[in-house]
């Protein structure tokens, strides 16, 4: 966790950090300095008001990703080989697992049970707007009606266009 907050909100950890050692240098040097006292007066509502520019600007951008079109490519693979389905429309990040379960039985239009024996969820990234999940899937068995070594399309609409390789 500590590296994602790195990552993406180095400045407002570095302007923190900062002002936190200088308000703890200042109150242990215990200046009763008139233009200290004056400085340290007109910084802290200066400071309080970057702390709220950042929290702010940090909820901006939580929505934004919130509210961006959501897509998942699954890659099905079996031993060293592997096929995916790209761009496929995605409701909720709470459904990753099931939806890529179940988008292999939709784009064949059967009811075709996908074993699996385990599956990895990788970060989520943002590309031309959307923002793109992907996951794993480590298959058991083939899945009947895919070849390995290709990839299945979405399109943007959500409507499944078919088969380019890859």
């Amino acid at each position: 966790m500590l590296k994602y907050i790195w990552k993406e909100n180095w400045f407002q950890v570095v302007v923190i950090t900062l002002l936190s050692i200088f308000l703890i240098w200042y109150s242990y040097c215990g200046y009763s300095d008139d233009l200290m006292s004056e400085i340290i007066g007109k910084f802290l509502p200066i400071a309080t008001l970057m702390i709220g520019c950042f929290l702010w600007y940090n909820e901006q951008k939580e929505n934004y990703m919130n509210q961006l079109p959501k897509k998942l490519n699954v890659k099905y693979q079996l031993d060293e080989k592997y096929f995916e389905i790209v761009n496929a429309p995605l409701a909720h990040e709470g459904d990753i697992r099931a939806w890529g379960q179940a988008i292999a039985k939709n784009v064949l239009n059967e009811s075709q049970y996908v074993e699996y024996s385990g599956y990895f969820i990788d970060t989520p990234r943002i590309i031309e707007g959307r923002k793109f999940y992907s996951i794993t899937i480590y298959l058991k068995k083939a899945i009947g009606g895919f070849e390995f070594g290709k990839s299945y399309y979405f399109g943007n609409d959500g409507k499944y266009i078919g088969l380019k390789n890859s």
